[in-house]
């Protein structure tokens, strides 16, 4: 049986309560793309009426943890990390790849982590020691990284395909919403990703999905390889996840 903790609930529920916003608007979205202009506001109006959302239900469900936008900000106890729309661009052109992420995090270690993609309804989740999952109508289906070990055969994203040029693959991409990403990862669909100055909200989640399927998380520059640095993560917000044989290729080729 699944183990999923009151707080994942209750997170779970916030997140489908700001979706509904989300969906409308982004339906009405799809039916304008052929207007010449109007896109950029139509979803900055969408960001903010979803942020005070999880704002408002989050400060309900526990008014002493703070949401925060930035590591820095972070107190010693625990805090919430939300990222109201990942994947800004998608949604603002139609596309169904966006997402509204919720993480718990307490110090440099995640504890609990949720990414909903409003317009296909898919659900991410893990708590810290548990797996990850995602949710289904009568049983969640557990996550597993993918076991591919082969560098040149492998799907990687990337949020800037500038930085792989010592990366031999033919498949490299940039889906634009890191927090998907980390769950495709997660669930096998996508073996590695190379994130440069990515945003602390939108990768707070994810990060602990990949670590619950199985999988691994490094700062780009943190001195091996032999465990993950999160504080080395959350410094620079340049890191590397994927399965464990993809991430480790990905890791030795930027200390060359």
């Amino acid at each position: 049986m699944t183990y999923i903790s009151h707080s994942l609930e209750v997170l779970n529920n916030i997140a489908k309560k700001a979706g509904v916003g989300l969906i409308r608007d982004f339906t009405e979205l799809t039916q304008l793309q052929s207007a010449p202009k109007g896109h950029e506001e139509f979803t900055q109006a969408a960001i903010e009426r979803t942020a005070t959302i999880l704002k408002v239900e989050l400060n309900k469900f526990r008014s002493d943890v703070p949401i925060v936008a930035r590591p820095e900000d972070m107190p010693i106890t625990e805090c919430f990390v939300v990222s109201p729309l990942d994947g800004k661009v998608n949604f603002m052109r139609g596309i169904p790849y966006f997402a509204i992420s919720i993480a718990v995090v307490k110090r440099t270690e995640v504890l609990t982590a949720l990414v909903y993609n409003p317009a296909t309804g898919d659900t991410f989740f893990a708590d810290k020691g548990y797996g990850a999952f995602k949710e289904g109508s009568r049983n969640h289906l557990r996550l597993r990284v993918s076991a591919r070990n082969d560098l040149a055969k492998s799907l990687i994203s990337a949020t800037n395909t500038k930085i792989c040029a010592n990366v031999k693959s033919d498949n490299i991409r940039n889906f634009g919403c890191t927090s998907l990403d980390l769950a495709a990862i997660a669930a096998g669909q996508i073996d590695g990703i190379i994130c440069e100055q990515a945003d602390f909200s939108q990768i707070a989640a994810g990060i602990l999905l990949v670590r619950e399927a199985g999988g691994r998380n490094l700062a780009i520059k943190q001195d091996d390889d032999r465990s993950e640095n999160m504080k080395a993560i959350w410094d620079t917000m340049n890191f590397i996840s994927g399965n464990q044989t993809i991430c480790k290729k990905l890791f030795d080729l930027f200390k060359l």
